[in-house]
């Protein structure tokens, strides 16, 4: 498991981003792997550099670098991986339609392929019903789904009550 760190234009312009983030890690004996950064596709083209450099300062505490929202409008698989991504969440607009439309389908059948090419795993996002689900496993069995078919958005006190019964 991990924690995501949503990630924007603000973020990446300020400059003691890693040093915080190291510091974080260090005095509160984060462990390694457990932070995860998500930063959206359409923000990546402007700030390749600094995306580079953070996830470069970052690498030896493992912090995972996701790209958020994505559709492959703005950058593509390849250059995700030089940059240092390891995880691509597809984004609602192609997971809605996944079911009923095979345009929406064979772009996520590309998105998993090259994928699969440069070691990023896949993430979907916005999965409503148990035919989503099915077509996304028969692309790749691992994966990670999120959306409505598991669980509808929570009130704070409801969420802590689900968490709380998960652990039982």
């Amino acid at each position: 498991n991990r924690i995501a760190i949503n990630i924007d234009q603000t973020y990446l312009g300020d400059d003691k981003l890693t040093q915080d983030l190291i510091k974080l890690s260090t005095e509160n004996n984060i462990p390694k792997g457990f932070i995860s950064m998500e930063i959206p596709e359409d923000v990546i083209p402007n700030n390749k550099d600094k995306i580079k450099h953070l996830a470069d300062e970052l690498r030896k505490y493992e912090v995972m670098f996701s790209c958020d929202r994505y559709l492959g409008q703005y950058v593509d698989i390849e250059e995700l991986a030089n940059l240092g991504f390891k995880e691509v969440k597809v984004a609602r607009d192609i997971i809605l339609a996944l079911d009923k439309d095979p345009v929406k389908y064979d772009a996520m059948r590309r998105i998993v392929a090259s994928s699969k090419k440069y070691d990023i795993s896949v993430g979907a996002v916005g999965v409503e019903n148990a035919e989503q689900v099915k077509l996304l496993k028969a692309l790749d069995e691992n994966i990670v789904a999120q959306g409505y078919y598991y669980y509808k958005a929570l009130s704070r006190s409801d969420l802590i009550a689900a968490l709380i019964s998960y652990e039982k």
